[in-house]
């Protein structure tokens, strides 16, 4: 689009962005829920681009700043989300020009060392086109699991996110969880239905947050992420199939955890960009096995 004027994101244009967001999505999300994610993030707003032609506002890219560690050290990143452009501009290419703007920005600034997105299949090609990198499909499980209440002590929902304690940074490359961001994460305002518990551990408490969905009317247990003893996480799955009445269980295949995988599989798309100058460590960002990733980090905040 020739006649296409790109500017830079700023609150002037929050209730226009929302409203371009669902015209592309076709679903309508309420202004609590681009202030959870794009004013209340954990680790600062989102940024980004928006499009104008002569009738208005046609497309919005955004950027969520993100957190990651891998062995003792920790940095920013950016989830690129909200590609949305209104129907009667699709195919013109506001998608990429709203990018390459963000990219040509990034280039120039310090203190950041990727891109990375959860594309669907029809935006993945978009991606490749700009030099991002699609890397191995991450695989998903279902399976299911015991459905049995707990014995002993329980903490649930804001009690059991108060335990929370991230795990120590290894080799693999995760979200720098901490209690207040996995509130965040599972703020109501997503539109998703999730859970937290928590049960006493060798070391303090086990935890885990999971959501519940319905597919084709059957409930279905997401974790969502875990934390303390692993040797506890069965049994935390097993309450939390009890509570929800959701036996299936969806997870991160276990064959990404170097265990054997088990039934039908779904898979996550990742693509990742990352900055000409990545600090020590980071530069295996393309690849599947580099990564140690849950539904926290894989499951749509949209």
């Amino acid at each position: 689009m020739s006649d296409l004027r790109i500017e830079e994101y700023d609150e002037r244009h929050a209730d226009e962005a929302l409203t371009v967001i669902n015209e592309a999505f076709g679903s309508p999300r309420p202004a609590g829920w681009f202030d959870w994610k794009h004013r209340e993030g954990p680790w600062g707003p989102s940024r980004g681009v928006v499009a104008y032609d002569d009738e208005g506002m046609v497309g919005i890219r955004l950027l969520l700043p993100w957190r990651f560690r891998r062995c003792g050290g920790e940095v920013l990143a950016y989830r690129a989300v909200e590609a949305s452009t209104v129907p009667r501009a699709r195919g013109k290419g506001v998608f990429s020009q709203l990018n390459r703007r963000l990219m040509d920005q990034l280039q120039d600034e310090p203190d950041w060392t990727f891109l990375y997105s959860t594309p669907n299949q029809l935006s993945r090609t978009g991606y490749l086109k700009l030099g991002w990198t699609w890397l191995d499909p991450i695989p998903h499980e279902y399976r299911l699991s015991p459905v049995r209440r707990a014995a002993g002590e329980l903490l649930v929902d804001e009690e059991a996110l108060a335990t929370f304690q991230p795990a120590p940074s290894g080799d693999g490359i995760t979200t720098a969880w901490t209690a207040d961001a996995l509130r965040w994460r599972l703020d109501p305002r997503t539109g998703n239905e999730y859970g937290s518990i928590a049960i006493p551990g060798p070391r303090g408490f086990d935890g885990l947050a999971y959501r519940v969905l319905l597919s084709r009317k059957v409930p279905m247990l997401l974790p969502i992420a875990a934390w303390g003893d692993t040797a506890n996480r069965a049994r935390l799955l097993a309450h939390a199939a009890w509570d929800a009445r959701a036996p299936v269980v969806l997870d991160v295949a276990e064959g990404v955890r170097r265990r054997r995988s088990r039934l039908r599989r779904g898979e996550s798309l990742l693509t990742v960009w990352p900055c000409d100058d990545a600090p020590d460590g980071w530069g295996d960002l393309d690849r599947t096995s580099s990564w140690e990733l849950c539904f926290a980090e894989l499951e749509s905040v949209l």
